[in-house]
Formats: C-alpha cells, sequence, structure tokens
C-alpha cells in the first residue's frame, strides 16, 4: 500500500515539477544576458552607475532603458562544511564587483526527461536587480523611492532559477524595482537528518532560510538602488507562491516586507501525506536517513562528515525519491502546520493578492502527453484517474467528475487535478487569512491566452502557469516553448494585472475590487476585457470544493 500510495504521489509531484521546469528558458534569460550570450559586443551595453551595497560596489550594464546588476552575492557559498547550514552573510569585497550576468543555477538534475534542465553548482546564492533607468536616475536625485518588488521563483523546490523571466515589463516607467534570487534546492536546499539536525543550528529548511537571507539584504541594501525599503512586495507562482506563505508564516521573516502575492501556491494546506503539504521533521528525518544509507553514509549517529564529503554530482545522482518538496514543521522556522497559523492569526498579517488560473489542471494533461505522445481517452479516463488519486478515493472523484460533463477525457480528468490541488486550497487561504490581515481573490481566467506549449490534442485554456506571459516579457515557456505574444485586449488585461501587482501598498483604493471578506468574499475574475467580480459561493461551485472539503483533504 505505501509504495502504491508514494507512486501515485509521485506521479503528481513529477507532473507539478515538470510544469514548473517548463518555465525555465534557455539560460541567461534576461534581455541584458540574451544579448551578451548572442555574441553582442560588450560596447554595445553601457556599463551601470557603480551602487555601494554593504558588502562592496557593484557595477552592472545599462541598455538605455533598464539598468540591472546581475550574480550580486548575497552570501557565503554554502559548499563544503557549510553545505546544510544556515545562510550567511557574504565576505566583503573591496575592489567594484562586475555584475553584468547572472550567478551560476543552484545544483539541480535532470530527472524529469527534457524539461529539466541539469547543471548549476552548490555556489549559487546570487541575486539580480532590475530598475528603469529614468526612475533610478529620479529616485536616486529626489530621495523618492520606488517600491520594491521581489520575486521568488518556482519548481516544486527542486529546480529553477532567479533569472527565469524577463521583468522589464514590470520595472517600465518606474513602476517598481524587481528584485530576483536563487535558493538551494532538492536535497541541498531541503534536507533533515538527525546527525546534522543535532549540530545547534537552526536545520531542514536551508533553501527557505535562503530566501529570508535574501529578503533581509534586501531591506538591508536596495536604498542604494532607488528602492523603497518599507514598500516590498513579494510574490511567486507555484512552488514560488508556497514560498511567499512560507515567509508569511515565518517568524524570521517579520517585518522583511510589506504586501504578498500568492499565486497557485497555497498547496501547503492539504494534510500530511499530500502533495505540497507540509511534513514534520520526524517525517523528514526518516528519509534524509534513507538517502544517507543510498549514498553509503550508514553509520547514522555520525553520518554529517561522510554527506559533506559526497560531490554535488553524487548527491543529485542519487537524490530522486529523496528531495522534500514541503516545508518542514521544524518548530523554529516554521513553528506550527500552515493551518494553525492562519487559524490562530501567529503568522505576518500584510496585505495579500492570493489566487489560481480557472484551469490549473490543463497543464498537467498536457505534459505527459507532450512528452510521451499519448492522448488520454475516454477509455483511459478511469484509469488515470485511479493512478491519480488510489482506487478508493477514485470512485468518488469519478462519480464527482463524469466524463458526460466535459468536451472530452483531458478536460474532464484536468478538472480535479486542479481543484484538488490549486483552487479549492487556495479559497481555504482567503478565507483563513481574511479573518487577520487584508486579502484580494482573484482567479486568472482567460481562456484565450496564448499558450507556449508543443501542441497538443486539447484546447489548453487558463492552465497551470498561464498569466505569466501577462507579467514577465516575452515569457515562452522552456527551450521548447513555443513564442507567444498578447493581442490588444491581452496587452491591456496584461498592464492592469502589472499596475495590480505593484501597487498592493494602494489596494484600499481599488473600488473596483474589493477585499475579501470571510463567508461573503468577492474574487476579481481577469477575463477579457478585463474582469469581473464573481462571490466565492460560485467559484466554490465551479470547482467542486464542498466535495473535496469533506473529504477531509484539507
Amino acid at each position: 500500500m505505501k509504495e502504491r500510495k508514494y507512486k501515485q504521489r509521485m506521479t503528481v509531484l513529477r507532473a507539478i515539477v515538470a510544469a514548473c521546469i517548463l518555465l525555465l528558458p534557455p539560460a541567461m534569460h534576461s534581455a541584458f544576458a540574451a544579448e551578451m550570450s548572442a555574441g553582442m559586443k560588450p560596447s554595445a551595453l553601457q556599463p551601470s552607475p557603480v551602487v555601494a551595497t554593504a558588502y562592496g560596489p557593484v557595477q552592472g550594464v545599462d541598455d538605455g532603458n533598464v539598468l540591472a546588476w546581475m550574480g550580486v552575492p548575497y552570501a557565503t557559498p554554502p559548499v563544503g562544511n557549510l553545505r546544510w547550514t544556515p545562510t550567511k552573510a557574504p565576505a566583503v569585497w573591496p575592489q567594484t564587483l562586475s555584475t553584468v550576468r547572472p550567478g551560476s543555477s543552484c545544483a539541480q538534475s535532470d530527472d524529469l526527461g527534457f524539461f529539466a534542465t541539469p547543471g548549476g553548482s552548490e555556489d549559487c546564492l546570487y541575486l539580480n536587480v532590475y530598475v528603469d533607468r529614468k526612475a533610478f536616475n529620479r529616485a536616486t536625485a529626489t530621495g523618492q523611492k520606488l517600491p520594491v518588488f521581489v520575486w521568488i521563483h518556482g519548481g516544486a523546490l527542486w529546480v529553477g532559477q532567479g533569472d527565469d523571466n524577463n521583468p522589464t515589463a514590470l520595472v517600465a516607467d518606474g513602476k517598481a524595482i524587481v528584485v530576483t534570487f536563487n535558493y538551494r534546492l532538492g536535497v541541498f536546499g531541503y534536507f533533515a537528518h538527525p546527525a546534522i539536525d543535532g549540530e545547534g543550528h537552526p536545520a531542514v529548511n536551508y533553501g527557505t532560510m535562503d530566501q529570508t537571507f535574501a529578503l533581509r539584504w534586501v531591506k538591508d541594501n536596495i536604498a542604494a538602488f532607488g528602492g523603497n525599503p518599507e514598500n516590498v512586495t513579494i510574490a511567486g507562482e507555484s512552488a514560488g507562491g508556497d514560498a511567499v506563505m512560507a515567509q508569511i508564516y515565518s517568524p524570521w521573516a517579520k517585518g522583511l516586507f510589506h504586501q504578498a502575492i500568492e499565486m497557485s501556491g497555497a498547496t501547503n494546506l492539504l494534510k500530511e501525506g499530500n502533495f505540497g503539504s507540509t511534513v514534520s521533521q520526524k517525517t523528514a528525518q526518516q528519509t534524509g536517513e534513507q538517502f544517507a544509507s543510498s549514498v553509503g553514509c550508514t553509520d547514522q549517529q555520525n553520518a554529517g562528515p561522510c554527506l559533506r564529503k559526497l560531490s554535488t554530482a553524487m548527491i543529485l545522482a542519487h537524490q530522486r525519491g529523496y528531495q522534500l518538496v514541503e516545508t518542514v514543521v521544524d518548530g523554529d522556522f516554521l513553528p506550527d502546520t500552515p493551518e494553525a497559523l492562519l487559524k490562530t492569526g501567529k503568522f505576518n498579517r500584510v496585505p495579500m493578492i492570493s489566487g489560481t488560473t480557472r484551469d490549473e489542471g490543463d497543464f498537467f494533461v498536457a505534459l505527459p502527453e507532450v512528452e510521451t505522445g499519448k492522448v488520454l481517452t475516454n477509455e483511459t479516463y478511469p484509469a488515470a484517474i485511479r493512478a491519480q488519486f488510489g482506487d478508493a478515493l477514485s470512485k468518488k472523484v469519478l462519480k464527482e467528475y463524469p466524463l458526460s460533463d466535459y468536451l472530452n477525457a483531458s478536460e474532464a480528468y484536468a478538472a480535479p487535478v486542479g481543484d484538488f490541488l490549486f483552487s479549492c486550497p487556495s479559497l481555504k487561504l482567503k478565507e483563513l487569512a481574511s479573518r487577520h490581515t487584508d486579502v484580494w481573490g482573484y482567479e486568472f481566467a482567460d481562456r484565450t491566452a496564448p499558450t507556449y506549449s508543443p501542441p497538443v490534442s486539447f484546447n489548453l485554456r487558463a492552465g497551470h502557469t498561464s498569466e505569466l506571459p501577462y507579467l514577465f516579457t516575452g515569457f515562452h515557456g522552456g527551450a521548447r516553448g513555443l513564442p507567444v505574444s498578447l493581442n490588444p485586449q491581452q496587452q491591456n488585461l496584461a498592464n492592469a494585472l502589472q499596475i495590480y501587482w505593484t501597487t498592493l501598498n494602494k489596494a484600499k483604493d481599488w473600488a473596483e475590487w474589493p477585499k475579501y471578506k470571510a463567508g461573503e468574499g468577492k474574487i476579481m475574475q481577469f477575463q477579457l476585457p478585463l474582469g469581473q467580480l464573481i462571490t466565492a459561493g460560485k467559484f466554490a461551485r465551479e470547482h467542486h470544493c464542498e466535495f473535496w472539503n469533506q473529504l477531509g483533504v484539507y
């Protein structure tokens, strides 16, 4: 039973992670790095102004419109004996540091086939700062600092990097300074073992500690780049949305940000045993001991030195099946389960936007079809549901989501996957959080959104990640992704989203988008031409949330 449950869980996991990996563009996706990698002469880009950080001066690039400082060290490289230790400040550098290209991505493997971008290094804790050139000059001359937008990349805590997305639309006209960064991934970033946890330092959630440390860097240094350290919004999608919630839940991050945007990132409200849920430190340690045995570190009491001597390649080669894709409830960084913290109000109560896409599950049907060439049919639909939800639960799911209600088997399968993993946990998050802080709920519902997926047999609608081209200029997914463009109506919607996402500090002035009220919430459904309000009750009915609530999965 345990093995079957594990395999079912991994089916979901690989689909989710593969979705996040598809987001990865070719190396150095940012406009500046892309120009350099294309062989552009260095003289075509001008040096940026030199900015003094707390650790030393940095100089990036200026393309005439946007200034960028890329590959700025925000921490000491967590290598050697610093592997599986909390994030530490970088060494001071006396000379001006050249920050003209992103730093290495964090070490990650190719477990997930052609979607993955293997490689990277454990020396990876770097961040990137982007700002409109004219806005920078105004801010530094007048002292009127700009809003700060910190993006946390997704990837199920396995994959991804800070420069995945092009932020030029978000920085245009001084809407915000954008900061992106890398954090430790996979077993390097999320690992528990009694021998290491007993060393007397905070443990387990190293990647999430990195995220918090990057936010502290922003607080201490962003003013020098023209940013306002008292107006910081953190945002992320998918696992990045989960990461945003981890910062909201953690006392470590108190005071480091002032607004938050969680996009498709409420899966940590699922009960333990489901993908995306938090796990106990004991459970995480059991996984860590199994990993140690698999790499030959069988003396569990003294496993620390053995594990730290392993090469990066060795860990990447053996980590499959042992990665934690959930935040661990360690009693320190994460003092309790997310549900308990939300119910008691013991979290960082900042204004927040919370939402999902209307057809989240579409993408997770497209992924295996693209990879295998096999189309989900009416005949294979029941077996696919059983593989996803198990024998007992699948009978109820098939009854709740009959094939006859959908155009095809692909849409039928997408519905419960999206509702279970994203839509209904997100609704619960809004209900709980809005009792203690201001929340604005949304659903991205442009079913004509351009898709960067290779062709599939069914119509991709407003699936998982479909809102990202509306925030990040030229977003086209991974190396196999198709180029996309927005039509005029979609561009108008994109402009609106970008304004909302960068002015959350002024949300109380949004007459057209009221904040969510528990028990009688309104949700902004972003569709063409701009959007409409729907009730939480309608949202719950469309996504079968009462069905999932009665099953007790949240």
